[in-house]
């Protein structure tokens, strides 16, 4: 049904568009959807079956001594296998989901495929206005999907040792090869939050906090700076949780986890949040000025205004 419902919206809009004669805009559009769905699905399906495979070979290094969990040596086994195989539904079921999501992106892929300069460069990066257009957002839908997607592939992971755990009666704990695996998959969505990080840098052209729309001081001054320590911060987290593969003590990553959702808290939101109430909103105008003239030049030089001339008409 699912087929037919495409198919009869494919029908409907190929008459459309062969009506103003460009049905190669809906043949791009369709070429491209497939395309990112199937990138988008095995990419998934190779990250997800080859953390799958890690977890059922790190399972089965340990002993089943039987007795605790109320389950014989052969009815374990079965049980597993059982396991093993609804693991490998739910990876394939996952695959399809993330696959849809690049698919419904086709139109910034798109954007950023056929992106062109626009001459003109923002005053606090320095970067053409193009790439705020064009490439930061493809920069963070790909982040956002590989980041739902290790996620995603954390989650099953954890979910399966600690079934695993409850079949042969012992309580789950991060210990071993399991502790190891947990915490290079951890460092890798670390890794990723770093990247937003670094990229919710660009987005404060966006930002609404000021007196303005865009870069205000506080934006400036405190969360600009804040953002490329959170980056460095979520990188020295990155490198405990992998160093912690290494290390005895547990403690470590619990650790850098905790330090950086502080961290976070205080630099993002509690330390940005008092030098506006304190220091900005008491002399605004003072503070903002330099910003005021970046948002009254910008829009101008958008609609052509600054190419405007004066001139006099006396009246008769």
């Amino acid at each position: 049904w699912a087929g037919l419902g495409w198919g009869q919206s494919f029908y409907t809009d190929w008459l459309w568009f062969s009506s103003i004669g460009h049905e190669a805009v809906l043949l791009k559009i369709v070429s491209t959807r497939i395309i990112l769905f199937t990138v988008g699905a095995v990419l998934f399906l190779i990250l997800a079956l080859i953390n799958l495979r890690a977890a059922v070979k790190h399972s089965g290094l340990y002993r089943f001594w039987g007795g605790g969990g109320g389950l014989s040596p052969e009815v374990f086994l079965t049980v597993r296998k059982l396991l093993n195989w609804l693991a490998l539904v739910a990876v394939v079921l996952a695959g399809l989901v993330m696959a849809s999501y690049p698919a419904s992106q086709w139109e910034i892929v798109l954007r950023y495929l056929n992106q062109v300069p626009f001459g003109t460069a923002d005053p606090i990066f320095g970067r053409d206005f193009s790439f705020y257009l064009f490439t930061l957002p493809a920069l963070e839908f790909l982040r956002a999907w590989l980041m739902t997607s290790m996620v995603l592939i954390l989650a099953l992971v954890g979910a399966y040792y600690y079934l695993i755990s409850m079949l042969r009666g012992e309580v789950f704990s991060l210990t071993g090869s399991v502790r190891s695996h947990l915490a290079v998959l951890g460092g890798l969505v670390f890794l990723l939050i770093a990247a937003g990080h670094w990229l919710g840098r660009y987005e404060l052209l966006y930002s609404q906090t000021g007196a303005v729309f865009g870069v205000g001081y506080t934006d400036h001054m405190i969360t600009l700076p804040a953002r490329t320590f959170m980056t460095v911060v979520a990188l020295v987290t990155t490198g405990l949780l992998l160093a912690s593969v290494y290390m005895r003590q547990k403690r470590v990553a619990f650790l850098a986890v905790g330090g950086w959702f502080v961290l976070n808290i205080v630099a993002g939101t509690v330390l940005p949040m008092l030098v506006q109430r304190l220091a900005v909103e008491p002399s605004e105008l003072a503070r903002e000025q330099p910003y005021l003239a970046n948002n009254i030049a910008s829009p101008r030089s958008a609609f052509g205004l600054d190419r405007m001339r004066s001139s006099s008409h006396p009246a008769r």
